[in-house]
């Protein structure tokens, strides 16, 4: 849903992303459409949120338990298709290891975009480590980096491409394409 450009509630402008636990809407998150605002991501305001979307997965529900992509953020998971999940950012919380614990296979895919110094891909890398380095003593981990952008920005085809992959190493499992969605 999008907004218009004039609005009391602090959200103008923006694309408004529901967030969805079991098939109930528990909180949203925002981004500008402008490239001006001051604060381009905003989430929903704590006081208004059924539980914190820190404490979420985006796109979990559209998940089985045999395999999950773990991306940063919702454009990704709409790039990846169903199958992914987004920790919104790099830094993620207890309670989103407890939901990526659900899952036998889990295929980290943080951003590897050569950013001008480095810092935010280093960021990335280290805490992609961190995430499988917790998530690997009961599930199987992989770190998907050799995709050379942010998934929200790679080409559709090579997103399908990096999925039949995953179905590879899965022995066949099917695996939904992101055109399915």
């Amino acid at each position: 849903m999008g907004t218009g450009k004039e609005s009391k509630t602090g959200y103008a402008n923006r694309i408004i992303i529901p967030i969805y636990q079991k098939g109930k809407l528990v909180s949203f998150h925002s981004r500008d459409i402008t490239g001006e605002a001051r604060i381009p991501k905003k989430a929903c305001k704590i006081e208004d949120e059924v539980v914190h979307f820190k404490d979420t997965l985006y796109g979990y529900d559209h998940c089985n338990s045999n395999f999950v992509i773990v991306s940063e953020g919702p454009f990704d998971v709409w790039r990846w298709g169903y199958g992914a999940v987004c920790t919104w950012g790099i830094k993620f919380s207890e309670r989103q290891i407890d939901l990526l614990s659900t899952f036998k296979n889990i295929f980290i895919a943080f951003d590897s975009s050569n950013f001008e110094t480095g810092k935010e891909e280093k960021q990335s890398a280290e805490q992609a480590e961190k995430l499988a380095d917790r998530l690997a003593i009961f599930q199987n981990v992989w770190i998907l980096d050799d995709f050379g952008s942010d998934p929200a920005d790679m080409p559709q085809k090579k997103a399908n491409f990096i999925k039949r992959k995953i179905q590879k190493i899965l022995g066949g499992e099917n695996v939904q394409n992101s055109e399915t969605v």
